[in-house]
């Protein structure tokens, strides 16, 4: 499918720069072949992005990160950081499952944002983030 669309929009630029003429035949594909990408270093698995979780709840990923170092934080609907955290994947150097028990401070309620952070090894800068928006019960 990507190659479909790689060459469709390869016609149609060169047809814009009048060095051909674009002819692009439809073709039906019954299943489409999908183009997997790099994986990102974390995922949130658990809890899911719209999730209603109780104020103590299991929070799960994947991860590949340096030296399997997850960052976890938690921030109010005000963007404010109520947790900090972190806890460990199974494995650096391939990827593995990570787990931490969250218990939200009392006070914060409603909306939060749950971060799942790979820390730079050279800075200590984030390196990448990924985060999933939930509510409290």
């Amino acid at each position: 499918m990507t190659k479909m669309l790689t060459l469709v929009s390869l016609a149609l630029v060169l047809g814009a720069c009048g060095s051909a003429t674009p002819q692009v035949t439809p073709t039906t594909t019954t299943t489409p072949t999908p183009t997997l990408g790099p994986q990102d270093p974390i995922t949130i698995t658990q809890p899911v992005n719209g999730a209603v979780v109780q104020r103590t709840f299991i929070a799960r990923g994947l991860a590949e990160v340096f030296e399997g170092t997850v960052i976890i934080r938690i921030h109010d609907a005000r963007g404010d950081l109520v947790l900090e955290g972190f806890t460990t994947a199974a494995s650096g150097v391939e990827r593995s499952p990570w787990e931490i028990e969250l218990t939200v401070p009392g006070g914060v309620t409603g909306t939060i944002t749950l971060s799942a952070v790979e820390e730079s090894s050279e800075d200590g800068s984030d390196a990448f983030v990924t985060s999933v928006t939930v509510t409290l019960a």
